[in-house]
């Protein structure tokens, strides 16, 4: 008699282990099919993120033409500025490369920076464009208008992405860099005037 009692109390456990076992095994499958079918989905998203991505690079490639200098890494720093913030007055400079000349008042009014021809060129604070020309000395250029009394130029450029009027955002693409005006080389030519008298742009960086 005993002996039945403890066989059907073994079966009886048995068949528990077996249901709770069933039931972890169901949730665990559960589970990992859940977050599969969620890594799914982000993926999803990812790869529709990175296709709208392409169109707006091939969209900028066929504006700009060919033989544009994209961003790249050189010396393990990007060869392009970083913008930390969004700023009402100039608070970077418009391309990342050697400075090769500086201010030198009364006989240069701004910084040479050293870039490869077609090298992007931005906006170094949110304003308005005041003048997109053409002159002897800078060959073609952007001024834009900022708060505060500032305003900034861009010259030898060798394209202008901007018009007069146009609002302009830090960091903004406006122009590539070039070679036109009165230049040895390729390079940008970068002003800061406040209340219409140029500073060194250097004073203006965080």
């Amino acid at each position: 008699m005993v002996f039945v009692i403890l066989f059907f109390a073994f079966v009886g456990f048995a068949l528990f282990s077996a249901l709770l076992l069933s039931a972890f095994y169901r949730q665990n499958l559960y589970d990992r099919v859940k977050r599969m079918l969620e890594a799914e989905e982000k993926l999803k998203e990812l790869s529709k993120k990175y296709q709208e991505l392409q169109v707006k690079v091939e969209k900028l490639s066929y504006a700009l033409g060919e033989g544009v200098q994209g961003p790249k890494v050189e010396g393990g720093f990007p060869s392009l500025p970083i913008f930390v913030e969004d700023c009402d007055v100039p608070c970077a400079l418009p391309a990342s490369g050697p400075i090769v000349r500086g201010v030198d008042k009364g006989i240069h009014t701004g910084l040479d920076i050293s870039v490869p021809e077609s090298t992007f060129v931005f906006s170094t604070a949110r304003g308005i464009v005041k003048k997109v020309g053409y002159n002897e000395d800078l060959g073609i250029f952007v001024m834009i208008s900022h708060d505060k009394g500032y305003e900034t130029v861009y010259g030898h450029l060798s394209k202008a992405f901007v018009k007069e009027g146009d609002t302009v955002k830090t960091g903004q693409l406006i122009g590539l860099s070039g070679r036109t005006g009165k230049t040895t080389g390729p390079h940008i030519h970068y002003e800061v005037l406040k209340d219409g008298k140029h500073i060194d742009p250097v004073l203006t960086l965080p």
